[in-house]
Order: C-alpha cells, then structure tokens, then sequence
C-alpha cells in the first residue's frame, strides 16, 4: 500500500529487523516514495467518488480525479488542511479520553494492591469496555464526518468543471 501510515509501517520494520545500515541505505528511497504517494494520495483524493457517484471504471475515475483536482487546486489543498487540523484535534481529543480512563485504570490499580485483586479486575474491565465504546464510537463519527465532507466537495466542485474550449459550444 501506499498510504503514508504503511509506509511509514514498512520503515519501522526496516529498521527493526533488517538493521540501522540498510535503514540509512533505503531511508532516501523511503522518503521518495513518502512525498511520491501524498502526491497520489491527493491527485486520487476524488477516485471514489467518481467510481461510486458517477459510475466510471477505475482508470476513467483516476483520470477525472487528478484533473478535479488540478482544475480546484486551491479548494483540494484548502480541505486537506482543514481535514488535517480536524484530525489533530480529534487526536487530541482522544487523547484527553483515554487519560482520563487511564488515570481511572491506575487509581484501580493501586486500590487493588491495597484490597481484592478481583475487584479490581471486574472495575478495570468496566472501564476498558466503556473506552473501547468511547473510541469506537468517536471514529466512526469520524470516519463518516470526513466521507461526507469529500463527498459534499466531490459534488460542489463536480457541478463547478471547467469546461475546455471545444466543449462550450
């Protein structure tokens, strides 16, 4: 895959298992292939959406993508950011709920070093269960909050196409 996260995934490996000597020989062609895939990451940003939406073939929709997104450059790199920024606040967000459970799990701990090892297994599970709802809950919003957003902008800058000079007759 080439999405930023497995890249990143594969140089974790590279270094873990393969050594820091063929870690810096391939660091280079690791950060090529980071900057190549953002780039078509974001020329491909509109791909499902032509699939799914308007029904083209695979090839077709890559195509209509990167013009899509050359034509609305600004409005493309615009949501990216605005869409990084929600992320990193999210991320914060979740951050701040899980340490609070977190802190919870540890005031358990040290109660139960103090009393009945399976009370604080039960209270501990409870507040596991209730975090891992939390965080399931709060993606999934996530996940659709963003489908909808490049969606709703696929739509918007579908209906805006710059039509070429031959088409306008």
């Amino acid at each position: 895959s080439f999405k930023f996260s497995s890249i990143l995934m594969e140089m974790i490996v590279v270094l873990s298992y393969l050594g820091r000597e063929l870690f810096q020989f391939l660091g280079p062609i690791f950060l090529l292939v980071m900057i190549l895939s953002v780039f078509v990451s974001i020329l491909f940003t509109y791909a499902e959406s032509f699939i799914i939406i308007d029904d083209t073939g695979i090839v077709e929709s890559f195509q209509k993508s990167s013009s899509m997104v050359i034509e609305h450059w600004k409005e493309t790199m615009f949501l990216l950011i605005l869409m990084v920024l929600v992320g990193l606040r999210i991320a914060f967000n979740i951050l701040v709920i899980l340490g609070i459970p977190f802190l919870f799990s540890l005031l358990f701990g040290v109660l139960v070093s103090f009393t009945n090892a399976t009370l604080g297994y039960i209270l501990s599970a409870v507040v596991g269960l209730y975090t891992l709802y939390f965080v399931a809950q709060l993606s999934g919003t996530l996940l659709v909050f963003t489908k909808t957003v490049w969606t709703f902008t696929f739509l918007d800058l579908d209906a805006k196409t710059i039509l070429s000079a031959r088409e306008s007759n």
